[in-house]
């Protein structure tokens, strides 16, 4: 018998070896992933527990609250049937702190407040209204803020807030013009007219808002302002919407065949000046203030005075149509003709139905290129002119007569506004 190589028993030797290892390992392995795999069972175990105990307390705790809303709505529904005011604003509140995107705790709290006479605290719980909240709600709001309260700043958020949440909400429209109006804010007029345009909340004062925009005034304006002012006297919109409404007002001349004309202020010429130089030093960037006295300059025919206003404007300046209408009247003073038509063409850009802008351009039209090249631009001045003098005669828009509007329409459509003509029309119809 051979005897096998001893290169042959050590490399079995070796497999021995390798294999008694890895038996030692497996078993080593085993050893150690049992106590592994029992702790992560007894983890998630314990996991499961927590989160079904979680659960629980959650579950438990919405019943809770429900339950507690439950008996704070009946409590509430009895202090209404007892006429119990302070009792139902304390539960309401209680409840609102429960569910504060409920619209009913805060309306309820709101007539308790109404009926003990306190409308500050009866606004203060009806501005807290979700977005959910009935447009009637916010209409109440807006009204309690602009007249019992006099707060108009406030009853312009909130219809600013309504239109966003109802766009088409017209009552709000007609609400937050009124107040645009008069603040003398114009651009926000024009805004909120297009606005109302889009969005289906216009009637047939919203093209009338837009026509008068421009030189639109008020009787009561003044008085109105400065009886905000009495509430807060440092405010800028007021001060200067008072002077405005008082220094432009605009009134119709029926010995001249109803022609109109500025009203003379009651307040002496140099008494004026001085309330506009006083109001400018201290808001030195407010356009109306610029356009009051360049307005008057103008109508003294001041030239240079005009021309030093209308000298080194600001973008905000230059994007007023009125600035460019005073520049046309300046250039024309100066016959510079085709300065003087660029300047009327930029204020028309701007406000297409500024009719004292056409009815000038159309002079200058009519001496530097003759009658047939001024005809259109007249027909438009002449009907816008007609227009300015019913709207001034009426006692508000709504009193416009159908026939006048109709006629609106026929001029909004030769100012190149084919939409809002369109849209005039339609409520016409």
């Amino acid at each position: 018998m051979s005897k096998r190589p001893k290169s042959a028993q050590k490399k079995q030797i070796d497999i021995a070896s390798a294999n008694s290892q890895k038996k030692t390992n497996s078993s080593q392995l085993n050893s150690q992933t049992a106590p592994s795999r029992r702790t992560f069972w007894m983890i998630a175990g314990c996991g499961s527990v927590l989160v079904l105990l979680v659960g629980m307390g959650l579950i438990a705790n919405r019943w809770l609250v429900e339950s507690k809303i439950n008996r704070l709505e009946n409590n509430c529904e009895q202090a209404i049937q007892s006429s119990d005011w302070p009792t139902l604003e304390r539960l309401a509140r209680e409840w609102a702190v429960l569910q504060p995107e409920s619209v009913k705790p805060w309306t309820m709290a709101a007539s308790a407040s109404r009926a003990m006479g306190d409308l500050s605290g009866c606004a203060q719980y009806l501005s807290q209204l979700p977005d959910s909240a009935p447009v009637e709600a916010f209409h109440e709001l807006s009204l309690l803020q602009m007249e019992s309260l006099v707060q108009p700043l406030a009853a312009r958020d909130t219809c600013v807030r309504t239109l966003r949440i109802y766009p088409n909400d017209r009552e709000s429209s007609m609400r937050l013009l009124f107040i645009h109006s008069m603040l003398c804010h114009r651009d926000k007029v024009v805004a909120e007219v297009k606005r109302a345009f889009r969005a289906g909340a216009d009637t047939r004062a919203t093209y009338a808002y837009l026509f008068t925009a421009n030189w639109i005034t008020f009787a009561n304006g003044s008085k109105l302002n400065q009886f905000w002012i009495e509430q807060d006297p440092e405010n800028e919109d007021f001060l200067v919407a008072a002077l405005t409404h008082e220094a432009l007002y605009r009134v119709v001349d029926n010995t001249t065949g109803g022609e109109s004309s500025r009203k003379d202020s009651e307040l002496p010429e140099n008494n004026l000046q001085t309330r506009i130089d006083g109001l400018r030093s201290r808001f030195p960037n407010n356009i109306e203030l610029r356009m009051i006295e360049m307005s008057k300059h103008l109508q003294a025919g001041q030239v240079d005075e005009l021309g030093k206003l209308l000298d080194s404007p600001t973008d905000k300046l230059k994007a007023d149509n009125r600035y460019w209408r005073y520049q046309g009247w300046l250039l024309a003073t100066q016959e510079k003709w085709p300065e003087a038509i660029d300047a009327y063409n930029r204020a028309l850009t701007l406000c297409p139905v500024d009719f004292s802008s056409q009815n000038e351009l159309a002079a200058i039209l009519r001496r530097t290129r003759g009658p047939a090249e001024s005809q259109s631009m007249q027909t438009k001045a002449n009907l816008g002119i007609e227009l300015e003098l019913a709207f001034l005669k009426a006692s508000n828009f709504e009193s416009v007569s159908p026939t006048d509007y109709g006629r609106l329409a026929d001029y909004l459509e030769l100012c190149g506004e084919t939409d809002l003509s369109n849209g005039l029309r339609k409520l016409l119809r």
